[in-house]
């Protein structure tokens, strides 16, 4: 044997070489200084990663915790909550509605219309200091990416007024209340805004989407028109993290 080569047979084109093997077959471990290397870079390693993992968890824990936070500042300084009552639109046209509307001092941007959705009226309220742009990511495309405190900032004191003609007139109002703190004062609250007191209720309770509701019939310049509020949690409406728990998605819908 040379050189790790075997001869075995000779052939009429010269010798063929068959290389030796054995040299495959030695164990392939790592041993002595290179092994304790080995797993010192290893431990180093495992090390390094458990710290920068748990500070990864503190700053994300830290940052949603910090934006909750400014989002209570938010609550804690906003107004009452100050809404349109529907019914007293019911009687006008598209645009001395939104006129009528604008009357109250609220700026309003209109929402595209696209699709199956038949709205002659789709306007939402600017808050001061948002734009209209922002208004229409949250209250229409309900963008998971925008963040709790843009959402509570451009819903809190705002709101979203639609007209629907397609069968009669069916006006509807939606609105984000972080105030109340449970469904049923979110639901009563909404009630008090409209006016809708005890005695016009004809049903209450929770429906099979586990909504908070509340259903009537109100006197309005078109006769008698029946009207809905329901409460809904605003996580189930919006998927954007760190909303608070304790905030609720308002609609009130009167038809005639």
């Amino acid at each position: 044997m040379a050189n790790n080569e075997q001869f075995t047979q000779q052939a009429a084109g010269g010798p063929i070489k068959y290389p030796d093997g054995s040299v495959l077959l030695r164990p392939q471990s790592i041993r002595g200084p290179l092994l304790i290397v080995f797993v010192l870079l290893l431990a180093a390693g495992c090390v390094i990663g458990y710290f920068a993992i748990n500070a990864f968890s503190a700053n994300v824990l830290h940052a949603a915790e910090n934006e909750k936070a400014r989002v209570q500042e938010l609550v804690a300084a906003s107004p009452s909550l100050n809404v349109p009552v529907v019914a007293n639109y019911l009687a006008f046209d598209d645009i001395p509605c939104i006129t009528a509307l604008e009357e109250t001092g609220a700026v309003l941007t209109d929402l595209p219309r696209s699709g199956e959705n038949t709205d002659t009226v789709d306007v939402a309220k600017v808050n001061e200091g948002v734009t209209p742009e922002q208004t229409l990511t949250v209250f229409q495309d309900a963008d998971p990416t925008i963040g709790a405190f843009t959402a509570a900032q451009t819903l809190i004191g705002a709101w979203r007024f639609s007209v629907n003609r397609d069968d009669g007139t069916a006006m509807r109002l939606r609105y984000a209340d972080f105030a109340s703190g449970s469904p049923t004062a979110a639901l009563q609250n909404a009630l008090t805004l409209q006016g809708y007191t005890e005695d016009l209720v004809v049903d209450s309770g929770v429906d099979e989407s586990g909504n908070t509701y509340s259903t009537g019939v109100v006197s309005t310049e078109l006769g008698d028109s029946v009207w809905r509020v329901s409460v809904a949690l605003l996580s189930d409406i919006y998927s954007i993290k760190n909303l608070p728990d304790t905030a609720y998605f308002v609609s009130v819908r009167v038809t005639a």
